[in-house]
């Protein structure tokens, strides 16, 4: 599969990130609390690759991460954390390696500083661990609208085994409302996008089917930000088994 479009579309979001961008109306949202690991978090890890990571007020993360050296998305850890007195803690999460290794189960543990630093390591054996730092991005605190992200988009999806589908084969269309219709490489998608009840993030409900589909037929649920000035929209989505899932890249029109 071709993954140059792809990771090329993913690097904007650390660049976004170290610069502070983001979209929506910057005055109206509720910023995390002292006692929360909420936020977009953006630094590097001991081996010398960037990290961008989202987490919500009820511990779901995403930690998109390059290759050492580069600043193009490598893959994503997904996962479920737990916060308390200035640590986060998390046992299922699965790091989907966007260059065809698949999926590794691994811990994360942190420590943080609300709305300041967040650094930790991330353990997927007892030998094999990656150290990261990190500092509050303040983009997280703009107000998401569907008004920002309605709109035709074309980009690309990985999926959980660490597949790549062609960015020329992936369309996607946000209506008003927030529905969500779209497909190619042989599926057809419909669902929803709304708000989230925090920070500069949007709740999404995907659904997919097609007999050529590669991830066959289901519903997924996750989350996507949209860079406003960049115009990209970024969308992780798990199935409740956490056995499928797809990360989608596109460019609005």
């Amino acid at each position: 599969m071709k993954a140059t479009g792809f990771m090329a579309a993913l690097s904007v979001l650390l660049l976004l990130s170290a610069c502070g961008g983001g979209g929506g109306d910057s005055s109206a949202n509720q910023p995390p609390s002292r006692e929360s690991a909420a936020g977009l978090w953006t630094g590097s890890t001991n081996s010398g690759a960037d990290i961008a990571s989202l987490i919500l007020e009820d511990g779901t993360f995403y930690n998109f991460y390059s290759a050492p050296g580069s600043n193009s998305i490598y893959g994503v850890i997904v996962g479920n954390g737990v916060t308390s007195k200035g640590t986060f803690y998390s046992t299922n999460a699965i790091d989907v390696n966007f260059a065809g290794y698949g999926a590794a189960q691994a811990t994360v543990s942190a420590n943080f500083s609300a709305k300041r630093s967040l650094s930790g390591t991330v353990n997927y054996s007892a030998s094999q661990k990656v150290g990261f730092t990190s500092t509050y991005n303040y983009a997280y605190e703009a107000r998401p609208t569907l008004a920002a992200i309605a709109g035709s988009y074309k980009g690309a999806v990985a999926t959980v085994e660490g597949e790549y589908i062609d960015t020329s084969s992936t369309n996607l269309i946000i209506g008003p409302d927030g529905s969500v219709n779209g497909g190619g490489y042989g599926c057809s998608v419909y669902g929803s996008a709304a708000p989230h009840s925090s920070g500069n993030v949007y709740q999404v409900s995907i659904s997919y089917m097609g007999a050529s589909c590669p991830i066959g037929v289901g519903k997924m649920f996750g989350h996507a930000f949209f860079d406003s000035s960049r115009k990209i929209f970024y969308s992780v989505a798990i199935n409740s088994g956490r056995s499928a899932g797809l990360v989608f890249v596109g460019n609005k029109q």
